[in-house]
C-alpha cells in the first residue's frame, strides 16, 4: 500500500489500515490529498457516517467540511459498505457535479485503488462515468440506483431510492439576500425531508449559515445540528488570516460565518430587496440608463459599479484596482446602452474620466463632498422601496449594501456607489423634502445613525 497517512505511523497491513480509516478517518483525506485534514475533521467524518437517522453540522467557513465530511466520507462509507447508493444534494446541480468529478478523482489515485483492492478483491472501475452520477464495479446488489448521484436542492429528486442523503452547503449568499431564494430552498429542505428520504435513511445537512431564517431554521426544527464556530479550533485558521477576514467583512456576515452567531440587525437599513428583470433595451422607450464607478486602486479596497435606470438597477464589485477592470467597465457600460458614467473627481483629480473617454465611454465627474454615512442613509435609502435589483446582480454587491450600518466599518463601495448615482442622475435637487428630513432625525434619535 502506498501513502504515508501519520508521520512514523504507516500501517503496515490491510488490517491496520482499516482500523486507522476506521478511527482516524482524515487520514484517508491525505491519501486523496487533502493534507489539511486534522483530527477535527475525522471526528467530523465519524459523527456524520458512523451513525443513521439524519443530523447536520454547522461549521465555519473555510473549515474544508466538504474535503473531509463529503469527499473523504463518500469513500470511507463505500469502502466499508460497497453497494451503498448517496444521493449528493448542493446548491446547484454544478456544484453537485463537482464533488462526482472530485470522488472520481480521488478513485483514479493508485492508493485508493490498491486500498479496495486490498479490502474487496476487485480494483475499482466506473461503470457508469457521467457528469452527474458514478456506478462502481464493486457494487454488489442488483438495484439500478447508481453508487452517486448528485442534485441540486431545487431540482426535482421524485422516485429516488437512495441509503444516504448529503446535503451540503445548500444555503448560502443568495439566501442571505434574497427572500424568494431563502422560501424556496426551505421549501425544497422540507420536501427532501419529508417525502424524497427513506425512513431510516441516513440523511446529512452540512454547512454554515447566512442569515435570520435561512433554511438552517427548518433543518433544526426536525433533527440535532452540532455546531462548531471558528472561536473553538481557533489554531486551524491563522489569527493573521481570521484578522484579515475580520477586517474585510462586515461584523454582521462575520459572526454567522464564523462564530455562527447571529448579531443584532436593528441598525441595517436596508432590507429585503425586491428583485425583477431589468432590460438592456430599456434605452429604446426613451428612459435614462446611467453608470457609475466607485473606483478602488489596490490593497484590500473593492470597486464597485452601479447600472440604474430610474426603476431599476444592476450591481458589481470587484477587487483590486479599477484599471485591470476596464474591459469589464466598458462591456456593461455598452450591453445596457448607458448614455453617461458618472465619477467621483476627487481622489484622482479626473484621470479615470479620461482613460473610459479614451476607450469610447461618455464620463461626467462630480465633486464629492457630502459625507458619505448621510448620503447612503439618505439618498440611497429614500428610494430603496422604490428600486427593483436585475436577478443577475452581482450577490457580493447586495451583501455589502444588506450589510452596511451607519456605525459601521464594512466595505461600502456599492451602497456608496447606488446613493451617488441615484442622487447625480435621478434627483432633481440634493435637498430632501421636509417629511424625509423628520423621518431620519427621528431614526437618528433612536440611535440608528
Amino acid at each position: 500500500m502506498q501513502g504515508q497517512p501519520q508521520k512514523n505511523q504507516e500501517p503496515n497491513s490491510v488490517d491496520d489500515w482499516l482500523r486507522t480509516i476506521k478511527h482516524s478517518p482524515h487520514i484517508l483525506g491525505h491519501l486523496i490529498g487533502y493534507d489539511e485534514l486534522i483530527p477535527m475533521h475525522g471526528k467530523w467524518i465519524s459523527d456524520c457516517w458512523d451513525t443513521t437517522g439524519s443530523h447536520g453540522l454547522m461549521a465555519f467557513r473555510g473549515g474544508y467540511k466538504t474535503s473531509s465530511v463529503v469527499v473523504t466520507g463518500i469513500i470511507r462509507y463505500l469502502l466499508f459498505k460497497p453497494s451503498s447508493r448517496i444521493l449528493i444534494v448542493r446548491k446547484t446541480h454544478e456544484e453537485a457535479c463537482r464533488i462526482i468529478k472530485a470522488v472520481s478523482r480521488a478513485f483514479d489515485k493508485d492508493e485508493i485503488k490498491a486500498l479496495f483492492w486490498s479490502v474487496h478483491g476487485i480494483a475499482p472501475r466506473k461503470t457508469t462515468d457521467a457528469k452527474d452520477q458514478i456506478m462502481f464495479n464493486f457494487k454488489t446488489d442488483t438495484s439500478i440506483e447508481p453508487s452517486l448521484t448528485a442534485k441540486g436542492i431545487k431540482d426535482a429528486v421524485t422516485g429516488a431510492h437512495v441509503d444516504v442523503v448529503i446535503a451540503d452547503d445548500i444555503i448560502g449568499l443568495q439566501d442571505k439576500i434574497s427572500r424568494a431564494e431563502r422560501e424556496k430552498v426551505k421549501e425544497s429542505i422540507r420536501e427532501l425531508a419529508g417525502n424524497i428520504v427513506d425512513p431510516g435513511a441516513l440523511t446529512i445537512w452540512l454547512g454554515t449559515k447566512w442569515a435570520k431564517g435561512d433554511g438552517w431554521d427548518v433543518i433544526e426544527s426536525f433533527t440535532d445540528v452540532w455546531k462548531y464556530p471558528e472561536s473553538r479550533f481557533n489554531t486551524f485558521i491563522p489569527k493573521d488570516e481570521i484578522e484579515m477576514k475580520r477586517k474585510r467583512l462586515t461584523p454582521f456576515l462575520f459572526a454567522i460565518n464564523y462564530e455562527l452567531e447571529l448579531i443584532a440587525d436593528e441598525g441595517l437599513l436596508f432590507q429585503e430587496p425586491k428583485y425583477g428583470h431589468f432590460d438592456t433595451d430599456t434605452w429604446r422607450t426613451g428612459e435614462k440608463v446611467v453608470a457609475h464607478i466607485d473606483a478602488a486602486y489596490g490593497g484590500g479596497d473593492t470597486c464597485a459599479m452601479t447600472v440604474m435606470s430610474k426603476t431599476h438597477a444592476i450591481g458589481w464589485v470587484f477587487e483590486g484596482n479599477v484599471r485591470d477592470w476596464y474591459g469589464f467597465i466598458e462591456r456593461k457600460y455598452r450591453e445596457w446602452h448607458c448614455s453617461e458614467i458618472f465619477l467621483e473627481s476627487n481622489a484622482d483629480k479626473g484621470f479615470l474620466a479620461k482613460e473610459l473617454q479614451d476607450r469610447g465611454l461618455r464620463c461626467r465627474t462630480y465633486a464629492e463632498s457630502m459625507n458619505k454615512k448621510i448620503k447612503i442613509s439618505t439618498h440611497l435609502y429614500q428610494a430603496w422601496h422604490d428600486i427593483i435589483w436585475d436577478d443577475q446582480t452581482d450577490p457580493e454587491y447586495m451583501n455589502q449594501i444588506l450589510d452596511w450600518r451607519p456605525d459601521g466599518n464594512g466595505h461600502d463601495d456599492a451602497p456608496d456607489s447606488a446613493a451617488s448615482l441615484r442622487r447625480e442622475a435621478f434627483e432633481e435637487s440634493t435637498e430632501l423634502d421636509e417629511g424625509f428630513r423628520r423621518q431620519m432625525a427621528a431614526r437618528r434619535r433612536r440611535g440608528y445613525d
